[in-house]
C-alpha cells in the first residue's frame, strides 16, 4: 500500500546530523508501510497465524485513525502514533464471530453435505 502523508513532504531529506536511531525513527514515521511492518514485527504479529493476518489487514484502518489524530497534532508521525496508541488486535480478532473470522470448523456454520446415491 502506498499512502500520502498530508502533513509532510516525503521527498524531503532528513535533517543533517541525525544519529542512526533518529534516522530510523524518521524513516518509519514518514514511510507508513515500513512503519506499520516494523510495528507489527515489534509486537510479534507477523507470519501466517490468524491474529497476525488480521493485524496485517488492519493497516488501512490504523492509518485512518492516524489521520484523525494528525489533524490535532501535525507533527505526529505514523510510527509514533502506533506506539502511543497501540491497538489490541488479539482482542478485536477474538471478539469477532467465527464466521467473521473465517473459521468454519464448527459444523453448525458450514452447509451440510448431502449425498445422493
Amino acid at each position: 500500500m502506498s499512502y500520502a502523508n498530508p502533513f509532510a513532504d516525503p521527498a524531503t531529506q532528513p535533517p543533517p546530523g541525525m544519529t542512526p536511531d533518529e534516522l530510523k525513527r524518521w524513516y518509519l514515521n514518514f514511510n507508513p508501510d515500513a512503519g506499520y511492518t516494523s510495528y507489527l514485527q515489534g509486537r510479534s504479529l507477523y507470519g501466517m497465524d490468524p491474529v497476525a493476518q488480521y493485524a496485517q489487514r488492519r493497516q488501512q484502518h490504523e492509518y485512518n485513525r492516524y489521520l484523525s489524530a494528525a489533524s490535532d497534532n501535525p507533527l505526529l508521525g505514523f510510527y509514533d502514533f502506533l506506539l502511543r496508541n497501540p491497538a489490541d488486535f488479539e482482542s478485536e480478532y477474538k471478539g469477532q464471530s467465527r464466521a467473521a473470522r473465517g473459521d468454519f470448523t464448527d459444523r453448525s456454520l458450514t452447509p451440510r453435505t448431502r449425498w445422493v446415491v
